[in-house]
């Protein structure tokens, strides 16, 4: 049985998500009352980016698991590294959901507040 000292998180993650839906409230509040200017999309940038450089903090203990994890599966699999891998890679992205769900959403937020240019 293989077994990982996990950073429990959900506190954390939760406060990151509600952070994120309380920024997109605000722009879309500003936005409604026409009243979204360069310096408050500024802000909210700011806020969104505060939120991504949390969850990359955050989810650095799960990157410093990869290694161990890694040569774990394939110590125990020894017959098999393609079912070591395949299991590896499996519980590492498992791992990982909860902090990229949460990153994707900053980055679609971002994308959102500041359109990226159609014709760079």
């Amino acid at each position: 049985m293989l077994l990982f000292k996990i950073p429990y998180h959900k506190n954390q993650l939760r406060k990151a998500s509600q952070t994120l839906t309380a920024i997109e409230e605000a722009y879309q509040k500003y936005k409604k009352k026409k009243q979204l200017t360069e310096e408050v999309k500024e802000k909210l940038i700011f806020e969104c980016n505060k939120v991504l450089y949390f969850l990359g903090d955050l989810s650095m203990p799960i990157f410093k698991l990869r290694t161990i994890m890694e040569k774990e599966y394939f110590d125990q699999y020894k017959s098999s590294p393609k079912l070591a891998k395949s299991l590896y890679l499996k519980e590492y992205q498992k791992l990982h959901k909860p902090y990229d769900a949460l990153k994707n959403k900053a980055f679609k937020l971002l994308d959102l507040i500041n359109p990226p240019d159609k014709n760079p």
